[in-house]
Protein backbone atom coordinates (compact mmCIF):
# COMPACT_ATOMS: atom_id res chain seq x y z
CA UNK A 1 0.00 0.00 0.00
CA UNK A 2 1.31 3.61 -1.38
CA UNK A 3 -0.54 5.24 1.86
CA UNK A 4 0.57 5.28 5.50
CA UNK A 5 0.35 6.82 8.93
CA UNK A 6 3.27 7.30 11.67
CA UNK A 7 1.84 7.93 15.11
CA UNK A 8 3.03 9.71 17.99
CA UNK A 9 6.15 10.98 16.61
CA UNK A 10 6.14 15.27 16.40
CA UNK A 11 8.41 17.67 14.18
CA UNK A 12 10.34 19.20 17.29
CA UNK A 13 12.48 21.61 14.82
CA UNK A 14 13.58 22.44 11.12
CA UNK A 15 17.72 24.30 10.89
CA UNK A 16 18.46 24.85 7.49
CA UNK A 17 22.24 25.71 6.21
CA UNK A 18 23.14 27.77 2.90
CA UNK A 19 26.59 28.38 1.92
CA UNK A 20 27.46 32.19 2.05
CA UNK A 21 28.49 32.21 -1.08
CA UNK A 22 25.65 34.02 -3.35
CA UNK A 23 25.64 33.58 -6.73
CA UNK A 24 23.83 36.00 -9.12
CA UNK A 25 22.64 34.88 -12.98
CA UNK A 26 23.20 38.22 -14.36
CA UNK A 27 27.04 37.39 -13.65
CA UNK A 28 27.26 34.92 -16.43
CA UNK A 29 26.31 37.22 -19.33
CA UNK A 30 29.36 36.71 -20.67
CA UNK A 31 29.17 33.34 -21.29
CA UNK A 32 25.47 33.06 -22.37
CA UNK A 33 24.24 36.11 -23.10
CA UNK A 34 21.77 38.66 -21.87
CA UNK A 35 18.90 37.24 -23.54
CA UNK A 36 19.13 33.77 -23.05
CA UNK A 37 19.52 34.46 -19.12
CA UNK A 38 16.65 36.69 -19.50
CA UNK A 39 14.29 33.51 -21.11
CA UNK A 40 16.38 31.25 -18.34
CA UNK A 41 14.74 33.79 -15.28
CA UNK A 42 11.41 34.06 -17.00
CA UNK A 43 10.65 30.37 -17.19
CA UNK A 44 12.17 29.01 -13.74
CA UNK A 45 12.16 32.42 -11.47
CA UNK A 46 15.82 31.83 -10.55
CA UNK A 47 17.67 35.06 -10.59
CA UNK A 48 20.37 33.92 -8.16
CA UNK A 49 21.74 31.21 -6.30
CA UNK A 50 23.94 30.20 -3.38
CA UNK A 51 27.19 27.90 -3.53
CA UNK A 52 29.22 25.89 -1.65
CA UNK A 53 32.89 27.21 -1.17
CA UNK A 54 35.34 25.29 -1.95
CA UNK A 55 36.15 21.73 -0.05
CA UNK A 56 32.54 22.78 1.61
CA UNK A 57 30.09 19.87 0.97
CA UNK A 58 26.41 19.42 1.71
CA UNK A 59 27.77 16.75 4.56
CA UNK A 60 29.08 20.04 6.10
CA UNK A 61 26.10 22.30 5.82
CA UNK A 62 23.58 19.72 7.42
CA UNK A 63 26.22 18.94 9.75
CA UNK A 64 25.61 23.00 10.62
CA UNK A 65 22.43 22.94 10.75
CA UNK A 66 22.44 19.79 13.02
CA UNK A 67 24.27 21.31 15.51
CA UNK A 68 22.77 24.44 15.61
CA UNK A 69 19.50 22.51 15.82
CA UNK A 70 20.58 20.26 19.04
CA UNK A 71 21.86 23.75 20.77
CA UNK A 72 18.49 25.28 20.07
CA UNK A 73 16.76 22.23 21.75
CA UNK A 74 18.73 21.85 24.18
CA UNK A 75 18.92 17.97 23.06
CA UNK A 76 21.98 15.44 25.01
CA UNK A 77 24.13 14.15 22.12
CA UNK A 78 23.20 10.89 23.49
CA UNK A 79 19.51 11.10 23.48
CA UNK A 80 19.72 11.10 19.54
CA UNK A 81 18.99 7.41 18.82
CA UNK A 82 18.90 7.79 14.68
CA UNK A 83 20.58 9.87 11.87
CA UNK A 84 19.38 9.45 8.79
CA UNK A 85 21.08 11.26 5.89
CA UNK A 86 19.37 12.01 2.53
CA UNK A 87 20.84 12.91 -0.63
CA UNK A 88 22.38 12.19 -3.79
CA UNK A 89 25.65 14.15 -2.54
CA UNK A 90 27.98 11.90 -0.33
CA UNK A 91 31.68 12.27 0.72
CA UNK A 92 33.32 9.16 0.00
CA UNK A 93 32.69 6.00 -1.82
CA UNK A 94 32.82 4.61 1.55
CA UNK A 95 32.29 4.58 4.40
CA UNK A 96 28.63 6.48 4.67
CA UNK A 97 28.22 10.03 5.53
CA UNK A 98 25.90 9.58 7.80
CA UNK A 99 28.67 7.79 9.91
CA UNK A 100 31.11 10.91 9.67
CA UNK A 101 28.28 13.42 10.52
CA UNK A 102 27.07 11.14 13.63
CA UNK A 103 30.64 11.15 14.72
CA UNK A 104 31.37 14.80 14.16
CA UNK A 105 27.94 15.65 16.04
CA UNK A 106 29.29 13.60 19.41
CA UNK A 107 26.60 11.01 19.19
CA UNK A 108 26.69 8.07 20.97
CA UNK A 109 27.93 5.02 19.22
CA UNK A 110 24.24 3.60 19.58
CA UNK A 111 23.00 6.31 17.42
CA UNK A 112 21.87 4.34 14.22
CA UNK A 113 23.51 6.12 11.46
CA UNK A 114 22.11 5.87 7.64
CA UNK A 115 22.77 7.10 4.22
CA UNK A 116 19.50 6.90 1.99
CA UNK A 117 20.55 7.65 -1.98
CA UNK A 118 17.85 9.94 -3.17
CA UNK A 119 17.49 13.62 -3.87
CA UNK A 120 14.28 15.90 -5.05
CA UNK A 121 12.15 12.99 -3.09
CA UNK A 122 14.31 12.95 -0.21
CA UNK A 123 12.73 15.11 2.87
CA UNK A 124 9.13 12.87 1.99
CA UNK A 125 11.00 9.59 1.86
CA UNK A 126 13.57 10.38 4.85
CA UNK A 127 10.84 11.74 7.18
CA UNK A 128 8.56 8.08 6.87
CA UNK A 129 11.58 6.18 7.28
CA UNK A 130 12.75 7.86 10.11
CA UNK A 131 9.08 7.91 11.49
CA UNK A 132 8.79 4.28 10.82
CA UNK A 133 11.96 3.74 13.09
CA UNK A 134 10.05 5.50 15.76
CA UNK A 135 7.25 3.21 15.54
CA UNK A 136 9.42 0.42 16.82
CA UNK A 137 9.45 1.67 20.24
CA UNK A 138 13.13 1.83 20.03
CA UNK A 139 13.92 5.33 18.67
CA UNK A 140 13.11 8.18 20.78
CA UNK A 141 15.05 11.25 19.18
CA UNK A 142 16.06 11.19 15.14
CA UNK A 143 17.64 13.46 13.10
CA UNK A 144 16.65 13.79 9.55
CA UNK A 145 19.20 15.42 7.56
CA UNK A 146 18.39 16.53 3.61
CA UNK A 147 20.95 18.23 1.42
CA UNK A 148 22.61 18.51 -1.65
CA UNK A 149 25.54 19.93 -3.29
CA UNK A 150 24.37 20.04 -6.54
CA UNK A 151 26.59 22.78 -8.32
CA UNK A 152 29.27 20.40 -8.31
CA UNK A 153 27.68 17.93 -10.65
CA UNK A 154 25.97 20.17 -13.06
CA UNK A 155 28.00 20.34 -16.20
CA UNK A 156 29.27 24.41 -16.04
CA UNK A 157 28.97 24.77 -20.11
CA UNK A 158 24.89 24.45 -19.51
CA UNK A 159 22.62 27.45 -18.40
CA UNK A 160 20.97 24.81 -15.95
CA UNK A 161 24.01 24.85 -13.86
CA UNK A 162 22.62 28.29 -12.83
CA UNK A 163 19.57 26.77 -11.76
CA UNK A 164 20.99 24.74 -9.18
CA UNK A 165 21.80 25.68 -5.14
CA UNK A 166 23.37 24.22 -2.42
CA UNK A 167 21.68 23.66 1.26
CA UNK A 168 21.66 21.48 4.11
CA UNK A 169 18.71 20.97 6.22
CA UNK A 170 18.24 19.08 9.96
CA UNK A 171 15.21 17.84 10.82
CA UNK A 172 14.28 16.69 14.46
CA UNK A 173 11.84 14.22 15.67
CA UNK A 174 10.56 13.19 18.94
CA UNK A 175 7.86 10.20 20.07
CA UNK A 176 5.53 11.57 21.96
CA UNK A 177 2.58 9.55 23.37
CA UNK A 178 0.26 12.38 23.63
CA UNK A 179 1.07 13.53 20.03
CA UNK A 180 -2.64 13.70 18.67
CA UNK A 181 -1.57 14.75 15.19
CA UNK A 182 -0.36 11.65 13.15
CA UNK A 183 2.11 11.62 10.10
CA UNK A 184 0.42 10.59 6.78
CA UNK A 185 2.00 9.91 3.90
CA UNK A 186 1.95 8.33 0.07
CA UNK A 187 5.45 7.59 -1.62
CA UNK A 188 5.72 6.39 -5.15
CA UNK A 189 8.42 5.33 -7.46
CA UNK A 190 8.57 4.82 -11.67
CA UNK A 191 12.37 3.35 -12.04
CA UNK A 192 10.62 2.52 -15.58
CA UNK A 193 12.14 6.23 -16.55
CA UNK A 194 15.07 6.19 -14.79
CA UNK A 195 16.82 7.43 -17.50
CA UNK A 196 14.81 11.09 -17.22
CA UNK A 197 17.45 12.50 -14.60
CA UNK A 198 20.57 10.90 -15.38
CA UNK A 199 24.45 10.66 -14.47
CA UNK A 200 26.16 7.83 -16.45
CA UNK A 201 29.61 7.43 -15.29
CA UNK A 202 30.99 7.10 -11.88
CA UNK A 203 29.23 4.48 -10.27
CA UNK A 204 30.19 0.66 -10.80
CA UNK A 205 28.58 -0.31 -14.18
CA UNK A 206 30.66 2.76 -15.93
CA UNK A 207 33.31 3.63 -13.75
CA UNK A 208 35.51 5.08 -16.13
CA UNK A 209 33.02 6.83 -18.39
CA UNK A 210 33.48 10.52 -19.12
CA UNK A 211 29.74 11.41 -18.91
CA UNK A 212 30.65 13.05 -15.19
CA UNK A 213 27.38 15.56 -15.04
CA UNK A 214 23.65 14.88 -14.61
CA UNK A 215 21.63 15.06 -17.63
CA UNK A 216 18.27 15.54 -17.43
CA UNK A 217 15.52 15.34 -19.81
CA UNK A 218 13.87 18.66 -19.80
CA UNK A 219 10.75 18.01 -21.33
CA UNK A 220 9.90 14.59 -19.81
CA UNK A 221 10.67 15.58 -16.12
CA UNK A 222 8.24 18.74 -17.04
CA UNK A 223 5.78 16.58 -18.17
CA UNK A 224 6.00 14.14 -14.78
CA UNK A 225 6.06 17.10 -12.96
CA UNK A 226 2.60 18.72 -14.14
CA UNK A 227 0.83 15.34 -14.41
CA UNK A 228 1.64 12.79 -11.84
CA UNK A 229 2.48 14.71 -9.32
CA UNK A 230 -0.43 17.10 -8.95
CA UNK A 231 -2.80 13.79 -9.39
CA UNK A 232 -0.73 12.51 -6.66
CA UNK A 233 -1.35 15.56 -4.19
CA UNK A 234 -5.35 15.56 -5.69
CA UNK A 235 -5.41 11.67 -4.39
CA UNK A 236 -3.40 12.08 -0.81
CA UNK A 237 -6.02 14.89 0.06
CA UNK A 238 -9.01 12.78 -0.87
CA UNK A 239 -7.78 9.96 1.17
CA UNK A 240 -7.36 11.96 3.89
CA UNK A 241 -10.27 14.26 3.65
CA UNK A 242 -8.28 17.54 3.32
CA UNK A 243 -9.18 20.45 1.94
CA UNK A 244 -7.32 23.24 0.67
CA UNK A 245 -7.85 25.65 3.67
CA UNK A 246 -7.22 22.52 6.05
CA UNK A 247 -3.33 23.20 5.71
CA UNK A 248 -1.35 26.23 6.62
CA UNK A 249 1.51 25.82 4.40
CA UNK A 250 2.16 23.73 1.01
CA UNK A 251 6.04 23.14 0.76
CA UNK A 252 7.23 21.93 -2.31
CA UNK A 253 10.45 19.98 -3.93
CA UNK A 254 11.63 23.81 -5.77
CA UNK A 255 11.72 22.41 -9.55
CA UNK A 256 11.18 25.68 -11.28
CA UNK A 257 8.42 28.61 -11.08
CA UNK A 258 6.16 27.16 -13.98
CA UNK A 259 6.38 23.27 -12.44
CA UNK A 260 4.93 24.94 -8.80
CA UNK A 261 2.65 27.17 -10.91
CA UNK A 262 0.95 24.44 -12.70
CA UNK A 263 0.68 22.53 -9.41
CA UNK A 264 -1.12 25.33 -7.69
CA UNK A 265 -3.43 25.96 -10.45
CA UNK A 266 -4.44 21.77 -10.84
CA UNK A 267 -4.67 21.25 -7.00
CA UNK A 268 -6.57 24.66 -6.37
CA UNK A 269 -4.12 26.01 -3.73
CA UNK A 270 -4.38 29.41 -2.16
CA UNK A 271 -1.03 30.62 -4.15
CA UNK A 272 0.05 32.62 -0.77
CA UNK A 273 0.47 29.47 0.61
CA UNK A 274 2.65 27.84 -1.47
CA UNK A 275 6.37 29.46 -0.82
CA UNK A 276 8.84 29.07 -3.91
CA UNK A 277 12.07 29.74 -2.03
CA UNK A 278 13.81 28.97 -5.63
CA UNK A 279 13.62 32.90 -6.51
CA UNK A 280 16.12 33.27 -3.39
CA UNK A 281 18.23 30.17 -3.61
CA UNK A 282 18.02 28.07 -6.57
CA UNK A 283 16.71 24.45 -7.16
CA UNK A 284 18.41 22.85 -3.73
CA UNK A 285 17.15 19.49 -4.20
CA UNK A 286 17.31 17.41 -1.48
CA UNK A 287 16.95 20.24 0.69
CA UNK A 288 13.92 21.69 -1.12
CA UNK A 289 11.17 21.45 1.27
CA UNK A 290 12.90 22.25 4.54
CA UNK A 291 14.19 25.73 2.54
CA UNK A 292 10.64 26.21 1.66
CA UNK A 293 9.05 25.96 4.74
CA UNK A 294 12.16 27.93 6.51
CA UNK A 295 11.54 30.68 3.94
CA UNK A 296 7.92 30.89 4.47
CA UNK A 297 8.12 31.31 8.15
CA UNK A 298 11.19 33.52 8.28
CA UNK A 299 9.97 36.93 10.63
CA UNK A 300 6.65 35.20 11.02
CA UNK A 301 5.61 35.11 14.84
CA UNK A 302 3.41 31.92 15.23
CA UNK A 303 0.49 32.19 17.26
CA UNK A 304 -0.63 28.43 16.99
CA UNK A 305 1.09 25.20 15.46
CA UNK A 306 1.27 24.69 11.94
CA UNK A 307 -0.52 21.96 9.28
CA UNK A 308 1.90 21.73 6.27
CA UNK A 309 1.64 19.57 3.20
CA UNK A 310 4.62 18.69 1.56
CA UNK A 311 5.60 16.60 -1.19
CA UNK A 312 9.21 15.82 -3.31
CA UNK A 313 9.09 14.88 -7.04
CA UNK A 314 12.25 13.76 -9.50
CA UNK A 315 15.44 11.54 -9.64
CA UNK A 316 14.49 8.38 -9.93
CA UNK A 317 11.53 8.88 -10.78
CA UNK A 318 10.25 9.09 -7.28
CA UNK A 319 8.02 11.04 -5.60
CA UNK A 320 5.86 11.57 -2.59
CA UNK A 321 3.75 13.89 -0.15
CA UNK A 322 3.86 13.99 3.43
CA UNK A 323 1.30 15.75 5.86
CA UNK A 324 2.73 16.87 8.92
CA UNK A 325 2.27 19.68 12.16
CA UNK A 326 5.27 21.82 12.67
CA UNK A 327 3.84 22.70 17.25
CA UNK A 328 4.03 26.38 17.73
CA UNK A 329 7.16 25.82 19.83
CA UNK A 330 9.21 24.30 17.40
CA UNK A 331 12.02 26.36 16.40
CA UNK A 332 12.87 26.91 12.87
CA UNK A 333 15.79 28.41 11.65
CA UNK A 334 17.68 29.59 8.50
CA UNK A 335 21.20 30.76 8.46
CA UNK A 336 24.62 30.89 6.14
CA UNK A 337 27.96 29.36 6.72
CA UNK A 338 31.12 29.15 5.20
CA UNK A 339 32.52 25.89 7.42
CA UNK A 340 33.77 22.84 6.43
CA UNK A 341 35.26 19.50 7.50
CA UNK A 342 38.52 19.14 7.46
CA UNK A 343 38.97 15.16 7.55
CA UNK A 344 42.90 14.98 7.88
CA UNK A 345 43.02 16.77 10.87
CA UNK A 346 39.20 15.81 12.05
CA UNK A 347 38.41 19.39 12.50
CA UNK A 348 35.86 22.24 10.88
CA UNK A 349 37.66 24.99 9.35
CA UNK A 350 36.11 28.72 7.85
CA UNK A 351 36.45 29.17 4.35
CA UNK A 352 38.37 32.48 3.97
Amino acid sequence: MPFGTISNVKISGITCAIPDNKVYTKQYTDRFGEDELERLAEETGVTSTCRVLGPQLASDLCYEAAESLLNSLGWERESVDALIYVSTSFDYTEPATSGVIQHRLGLSTDCIAEDIRLGCSAFVYGLVTAGSLMQTGGVKRALLLCGENVSKTTAPSSTSDLLYGDAGSATALEWDETCSRPIHYLLRTDGNRFKSIFSRSGGARHPDGEDIYTITSGVDVFAFSIREVPKTILEFMEHYGLQGDDLDLYAFYQANEKVIGRIIKWCKLPPEKVPMSLTRFGNTGAASVPIAISTYLEDKERDRGMHILGSGFGVGLSWGVVDMFLPKDAPVEMFFTRNYYDDDNDCTVTAP
